[in-house]
């Protein structure tokens, strides 16, 4: 008999959906995607009316590398990204291999969102 679990300790879109919200809010943060057996790094910081999104691969141990890094306003880091996460909970995309995101991140995600481009308007 053999088992194989998975140690992945919460839900990666999830935790990109959170960490939108808070870099929205101002609070330099970051995410892991844990895609066994290498993890990606989402790291946020904002810099005034700039955001920057460093993109890192960790084998788990303490080095990571550098995979992708942009550093850009609203429209073009933060849009993307809150875009390709509300195509992710439509109900046309194939969520079969993806947990969906709470709702009530979504919502708050949402309100954030909106009222930045309120603010921007």
């Amino acid at each position: 008999m053999e088992f194989t679990a998975s140690g992945i300790p919460e839900n990666p879109t999830e935790s990109l959906a959170k960490c939108l919200i808070l870099a929205l809010k101002g609070i330099e943060n970051q995410c892991e995607w844990n895609l066994e057996p290498d993890k990606y790094i989402f790291g946020f910081k904002i810099n005034g009316a700039e955001y920057n999104l460093s993109i890192y691969k960790s084998d788990g141990q303490m080095d990571k590398e550098l995979i992708s890094e942009w550093t850009g306003g609203f429209d073009s880091i933060i849009l993307p990204i809150y875009r390709g996460l509300k195509k992710h909970t439509s109900k046309e995309f194939d969520q079969a291999d993806w947990d969906e995101i709470d709702k009530r991140t979504l919502e708050k995600l949402n309100d954030v969102v909106v009222k930045r481009k309120i603010k921007t308007a």
